[in-house]
């Protein structure tokens, strides 16, 4: 292993040294820990609400020796991202320590460079991981701050604190693409900053939210609601990348462009801007997958068949963003492709038939701001509903309190050295190393490598 010095946790300013155990370690409440180290191996590459949810659920069943590897050191709830863009009070609501995810299992903070049939390996470490059975669930990387690709909790809370004094100050926004995350951030921007900011908002296509299996009911009250907040929408137009900005467009590593600037739509007009925010569509996580899988892949994702394998290997499942079944990529439909995975797994080792895998019916629930939005519910023909139901599902807590029930952060319970040793030897023989390197790797994780700007890659 290639351990992080002290001065390699010094970020914007501030020392992880005396913090880090505690946001690397996995520790959960009293619940007694089980010696699982003698069952199979399953690794979850991936700790975002997919990964985080099967590893949890098969963690739990005690019949597993459960891994999870993320490059960061935290959990991004990034359903509330948007909100901590205005309000910094949310930013600690969005970064989780996993400490208490598992409570027989790890989790370990490192990059996945490769992923094969049979092995897997992370960056600053050479010999290759084993395992039993893989759960791929790298999902998928979005232009900040819908989601951040900094690795330490403390670098994370230090950009999104950055970007809201920033926005104190900017008084002309544009926002490009009216899918869920810029319409989510032009209702968030409408709300806080009501009457204070001029905020447009440029999409290529005629309509709001382009996913297919929504009502146009849907799409027109989300706009009627965007313009009754203020916010100006132009539709079936294009915002003209000159300069800097178009060369870094191409190249996906736009986040947000700051500085005043006049900027052309497609149609000739002129927009005076002082902060560009590009809302344009994720990118998959794929770049493990293309040594050894690329085989098996469509599009830049990994292609699934009816049970969510990936082709042609049984052991290995591919859930959320980074697969091509057709089910929306979304948090709700990953957590149900988690469940299925944790089930099938368990089904496998026991020696069972899998049935098939049935996406849920589609659904999305589109907040503008925190006093409501537009959902489209799985009911029916797509029942849409307002302000009132969308405000209280999700508006008001943006699912914090959901989060950190998954993360087991509502229990104030710490590990005892009994709990926190039986985990070590399950980390080691999981990774086939000695305890004192799984004890290392609990602590201080793999070093990642550097990142393209913008990007968000596990």
């Amino acid at each position: 292993f290639k351990p992080k010095t002290d001065a390699e946790y010094i970020t914007h300013g501030h020392s992880e040294a005396s913090s880090r155990q505690k946001l690397t370690y996995t520790m959960g409440g009293k619940e007694s820990v089980q010696i699982v180290k003698d069952k199979p191996t399953v690794l979850v590459l991936g700790g975002g609400y997919t990964g985080c949810a099967c590893a949890r659920a098969l963690d739990d069943t005690g019949k597993f020796n459960v891994v999870v590897v993320d490059r960061k050191n935290y959990f991004l709830h990034n359903i509330g991202a948007l909100r901590a863009a205005v309000d910094p009070s949310f930013v600690d609501k969005i970064l989780i320590p996993y400490d208490k995810l598992l409570r027989n299992g790890g989790v370990i903070q490192a990059e996945v460079e490769e992923i094969a049939p049979t092995f897997v390996k992370f960056h600053g470490r050479e010999e290759p991981a084993k395992f039993d059975y893989l759960v791929i669930a790298l999902g998928s990387s979005y232009a900040f701050p819908a989601k951040i690709s900094e690795p330490t909790i403390e670098a994370a809370a230090a950009k999104y604190t950055s970007l809201h004094n920033l926005m104190t100050a900017r008084n002309n926004i544009c926002i490009v693409g009216g899918g869920p995350v810029g319409v989510e951030l032009a209702g968030e921007l409408a709300t806080d900053y009501a009457g204070q900011k001029t905020i447009t908002l440029v999409h290529s296509h005629d309509e709001l939210v382009g996913s297919p299996g929504f009502t146009t009911k849907f799409k027109d009250e989300l706009h009627k609601k965007l313009v009754a907040l203020g916010v100006r929408v132009l539709l079936g137009e294009r915002v003209q990348m000159d300069g800097d900005m178009s060369e870094e467009y191409k190249l996906g590593h736009l986040t947000f462009v700051d500085g005043e600037r006049d900027i052309t739509t497609s149609k000739g007009e002129t927009l005076h801007v002082d902060i560009v925010f590009i809302c344009t569509g994720l990118a998959v996580n794929n770049a493990s997958c293309t040594a050894h899988l690329s085989d098996k892949m469509e599009g830049g994702r990994l292609k699934v068949d009816q049970f969510l394998q990936v082709e042609g290997l049984e052991k290995v499942f591919a859930v959320g963003d980074i697969n091509n079944h057709s089910d929306l990529k979304m948090a709700y439909t990953g957590g149900k492709q988690a469940e299925y995975a944790a089930k099938a797994i368990q089904t496998l080792q026991k020696g069972g038939t899998l049935a098939p895998y049935k996406g849920p019916k589609p659904a999305m629930l589109v907040t503008l701001g925190r006093n409501g939005g537009v959902a489209q519910l799985p009911l029916g023909n797509g029942m849409v509903v307002g302000d009132k139901v969308c405000k209280k599902l999700k508006s008001k807590d943006m699912f914090y309190q959901a989060s950190q029930k998954m993360l087991r952060q509502t229990k104030q319970t710490e590990a005892t050295d009994a709990q926190i040793e039986a985990r070590k030897q399950n980390l080691a023989a999981a990774l086939d190393i000695s305890p004192d390197e799984a004890a290392l790797l609990q602590r201080e994780g793999l070093a990642p490598s550097e990142m393209e700007p913008g990007a968000s890659h596990t």
